[in-house]
């Protein structure tokens, strides 16, 4: 008696994937460079969204230590009694 994952593994990890034959493609340098069907099939959710991830978290850390240097920098000059340049007319 054979197992259901006995007749479905050999196709699910089997073969080069249909991604990798388009030049160019994060899954034919994957396939290129590993040679392994399943992997280079799902390197666009292994490899590509979770660095899309990562700028995106560090493109909010930038925008936020910009947001807080320009607040700080509009607080100093407040404090100083001093109209800041901003609102001068």
């Amino acid at each position: 008696m054979t197992s259901s994952l006995d007749t479905v593994a050999p196709t699910l990890f089997a073969g080069k994937p249909p991604c990798a034959s388009s030049a160019g493609t994060l899954c034919a340098f994957v396939y290129r460079v590993t040679d392994v069907g399943w992997l280079a099939g799902s390197a666009d959710w292994l490899i590509a969204k979770p660095l899309q991830v990562l700028l995106i978290a560090l493109g909010a850390l930038i925008i936020r230590f910009l947001a807080h240097r320009a607040i700080d920098r509009l607080i100093r000059t407040t404090s100083e009694s001093a109209v800041p340049t901003v609102l001068r007319p």
